[in-house]
């Protein structure tokens, strides 16, 4: 994922070895790079996922399915999804809030390592105070929370979650129908970025063991 001006990141001009500079409309040495006609090369083989269902999507849709993924030790289900009736508030949907921390409250495997991904900042941080919350409550799901920060816990929006990968992603979709029962179709910077697909083929692409998927998108 190249870097993102979402958030208004500026460039300037700067030297290279005195002679080359990265333009004004150059946000990285990636671009730069790929403006000098710089050799790409590709990973072929797909190392993160332990089955090949969690990268099949993106393999089709964003790699033209060159990818090689390794072929999973055993069989079982590496994708859940739930489906809501929820509504999008304010930038928030608490159904589908609810039901992560619900989710976390009964999780046992305490070896694993867990990420949860939401599609925009109020929605991270919204679920970043239920468990705040529960945790106050409850010392029981206290004490879990903290053997799962020691493995790497996190609740991130998409633009932060590159370079993040975890045994289980939990993704909640956020957007729903408003108060009025009205759906827009307008996912942040998903579909107003020019990059935005990028964002979402980096979202749905963390899971190594499992991904679990909560949408209210009708």
């Amino acid at each position: 994922l190249p870097p993102m001006d979402y958030f208004s990141e500026t460039s300037s001009n700067t030297e290279l070895n005195g002679e080359n500079k990265i333009n004004e409309n150059t946000l990285s040495l990636l671009d730069f790079c790929i403006g000098q006609n710089f050799n790409s090369h590709y990973l072929d083989i797909h190392y993160r996922s332990k089955h090949p269902f969690l990268i099949e999507f993106s393999n089709h849709a964003f790699y033209n399915s060159r990818l090689i993924p390794i072929p999973p030790k055993y069989n079982y289900n590496p994708i859940e999804y739930y489906e809501f009736d929820g509504v999008f508030d304010s930038g928030i949907n608490k159904i589908e809030a609810q039901f992560l921390l619900n989710y976390l409250v009964k999780f046992d495997d305490l070896k694993a390592s867990i990420g949860i991904a939401t599609f925009n900042v109020l929605q991270r941080d919204y679920i970043l105070d239920l468990i705040d919350l529960k945790s106050k409550e409850s010392f029981e799901f206290y004490s879990k929370m903290q053997i799962f920060r020691m493995n790497g816990f996190f609740v991130k929006n998409l633009e932060n979650i590159q370079g993040e990968e975890r045994d289980y992603i939990f993704i909640s979709t956020t957007y729903a129908k408003n108060q009025s029962n009205k759906f827009k179709q307008s996912f942040g910077p998903i579909n107003s970025l020019k990059k935005g697909h990028k964002l979402l083929n980096v979202i749905i692409t963390r899971a190594k063991y499992k991904l679990i998927v909560l949408s209210s998108i009708p």
